[in-house]
């Protein structure tokens, strides 16, 4: 399922996909993709279509259940994308993903004016984006119920960031966000702010 909100009169659209359903939201400034295997190589092909190629360049929030949407030719589209959030619809199944793989890591690296990212309810992620510290715009970092996620990324955080949010997470993982607590990194834990 696809949702979408548009600027104009913040009317909500249901989109089904259907060749050329996109490309007529041209305000387009939110979406949500749910349950929708194969939604990516259908959301690559919009800016391709009549009138599509401005279509992503609005887009500041989008909130995707399958990894697979974040590809290096969709993300080179996304300049405005402010807010990321990977995990299932409300009351949906948890997610499967694993891991990113080296092109998914890539293209989250093309989102030059990300500043919030959420990984929600992804029980079977292992790890969070090795390359995190390169998304320079990132200011905020939330974790929800990522139980296998144990450890912050090697490379470190972005310097960029100011809020980091874990909730229903690993014990391990939550030690590392307690130490990585600064003056400029304000870390809050089960809802409780570390010193």
């Amino acid at each position: 399922m696809l949702q979408g909100t548009e600027r104009a009169g913040n009317s909500k659209l249901w989109l089904a996909c259907i060749d050329g359903g996109l490309q007529f939201c041209r305000n387009l400034t939110s979406l949500q993709v749910f349950n929708s295997p194969g939604v990516g190589s259908f959301l690559e092909l919009v800016p391709h279509q009549q009138g599509g190629s401005e279509i992503w360049s609005g887009l500041e929030a989008l909130e995707i259940s399958d990894v697979s949407v974040l590809s290096v030719p969709l993300c080179k589209q996304l300049t405005s994308l402010r807010r990321l959030e990977f995990g299932p619809q409300f009351g949906g199944q948890p997610e499967i993903i694993v891991s990113l793989t080296e092109e998914q890591e890539r293209a989250l690296q093309l989102l030059t004016s990300l500043q919030e990212l959420r990984f929600c309810i992804c029980p079977n992620l292992l790890s969070l984006p090795a390359n995190l510290h390169g998304l320079t715009s990132l200011e905020t970092l939330c974790i929800f119920s990522c139980k296998s996620i144990t450890r912050l990324p090697d490379m470190g955080l972005p310097p960029s960031l100011r809020n980091l949010r874990l909730s229903n997470c690993s014990e391990e993982l939550g030690a590392h966000c307690r130490m990585a607590a600064t003056e400029k990194l304000s870390v809050m834990i089960d809802y409780q702010y570390v010193d």
